[in-house]
């Protein structure tokens, strides 16, 4: 592990300055584990944004079912 390994949850969450991008973009291509954990943080972020979006569209208990069609 070297100091771009410690980057990396800065470079997934967008707060990694755009002058390091560069090199840990370098250093992502040829650290075998830091491109493992990159895979499983860009999965879990997908994964959140979609139980946030799903969540967003199911209605909430103390909504009122829909009317029935006449």
């Amino acid at each position: 592990m070297n100091v771009h390994c410690t980057q990396l949850p800065a470079f997934v969450d967008g707060e990694l300055p755009l002058e390091h991008h560069e090199d840990f973009r370098a250093h992502l291509a040829s650290c075998e584990a830091c491109g493992v954990r990159f895979h499983d943080l860009l999965q879990a972020d997908i994964l959140g944004r979609l139980a946030h979006a799903k969540a967003e569209q199911t209605p909430e208990a103390t909504e009122a079912p829909p009317a029935p069609w006449p």
